[in-house]
């Protein structure tokens, strides 16, 4: 059975360069379904050869070449031998399902791993991502505060330079119409005139 798959790895490899534009190779689900197809191959040939062991052990059972017309001991031996056979390949296609479910939950296996460790990354980028969106939505807020805080600032500066403005304004305006030398300047040439 090996040699088969032997000349069937062989045959790939050399008429792998010979493969079209573009293609590299087979893909893996062409990789996946060969190994299958192989592995039925071979399943097949199992059971083939149980169905020839089986015969054989019936003719050996119905053969009778004793003196008397008995199973002689070369028939028994006969017997007994491919009864063995029988048993032993009985076990290795048993151990071929088995070996073939391990192997499919091995390949499950890995892929759910695979899942896993793709989905655990996506987690972590998300959580870094997070963590990144909460510094900006912080340094964001600190920027706020400041420009609160430089506004609140500008606004009493300007608030006290109004009020300044204002009570300059008012004794620019007071002084101008309200003078006490003027005035009694003016009461004077008033009361000199009559």
């Amino acid at each position: 059975m090996m040699p088969r798959k032997l000349l069937l790895s062989f045959t790939l490899f050399l008429l792998l360069p010979f493969a079209g534009p573009g293609q590299t190779g087979p893909t893996e689900a062409q990789t996946r379904d060969a190994a299958v197809q192989a592995r039925k191959t071979e399943l097949q040939a199992l059971m083939n050869r149980r169905t020839d062991l089986i015969r054989q052990w019936r003719r050996f059972n119905l053969e009778e070449n004793a003196i008397f017309g008995g199973k002689s001991k070369k028939d028994l031996r006969n017997i007994a031998e491919v009864q063995q056979k029988i048993i032993q390949l009985d076990n290795t296609i048993l151990n071929f399902g088995k070996l073939e479910n391990y192997q499919q939950e091995k390949t499950e296996k890995k892929e759910n791993i695979q899942l896993q460790k793709s989905l655990y990354g996506r987690i972590d980028s998300i959580e870094t991502i997070s963590s990144r969106h909460e510094e900006q939505i912080s340094a964001a807020g600190k920027r706020e505060n400041a420009l609160k805080a430089r506004i609140g600032r500008q606004q009493s500066v300007n608030r006290g330079l109004s009020i300044a403005l204002v009570l300059a304004t008012g004794l620019l305006l007071f002084s101008l119409f309200y003078n006490p030398v003027k005035r009694k300047g003016r009461d004077r040439m008033k009361g000199s005139k009559r």
